[in-house]
């Protein structure tokens, strides 16, 4: 490989672990399926199911919310669900001021002057909390993998 080539891959590698998941799954997976169908409450589930697993996702209020289902959508089709029941949708907002002092002396006497800033960063973000659901009837062979993983 030349120079160049391992330089990308590696640059590329980087970028994607320095990206944070934007969801979290724990639960059970099962072979991708090509759509799942999405509810809000347990009543209207069509079929009897098993519980597959817990699914959040968490993205920042500017991506629109057909985007935002549309991820996790994706995620639950990724991993075998037939239908996803929501749980939860809310709005988080979070964020940190920073700020900075300085003094210095001027004239003879040597009297001080103070300058204070301060900059405010507020991030908002949208948060989905998921069931992930596997109809009874669609479970075949168990070829799950047990346990938790997190982000792609």
């Amino acid at each position: 490989m030349n120079n160049k080539l391992i330089l990308i891959t590696i640059v590329a590698v980087l970028a994607l672990v320095s990206c944070g998941s934007p969801y979290k799954y724990i639960g059970k997976s099962y072979a991708p399926t090509p759509q799942a169908e999405m509810f809000f409450r347990e009543a209207d589930v069509p079929e009897p199911f098993e519980l597959m697993g817990k699914l959040e996702v968490e993205l920042p209020d500017s991506k629109s919310t057909e985007k935002i289902q549309n991820k996790v959508m994706q995620i639950a089709a990724t991993k075998g669900a037939d239908a996803v029941l929501i749980d939860n949708f809310d709005f988080t907002t979070g964020g940190f001021t920073s700020g900075g002092v300085g003094a210095g002396k001027s004239g003879k006497k040597g009297g001080s002057v103070g300058v204070s800033t301060s900059k405010t960063k507020i991030d908002k973000n949208i948060n989905i909390k998921a069931t992930l659901l596997k109809y009874k009837s669609r479970i075949g062979s168990r070829s799950n993998n047990q346990g938790g993983d997190e982000g792609q």
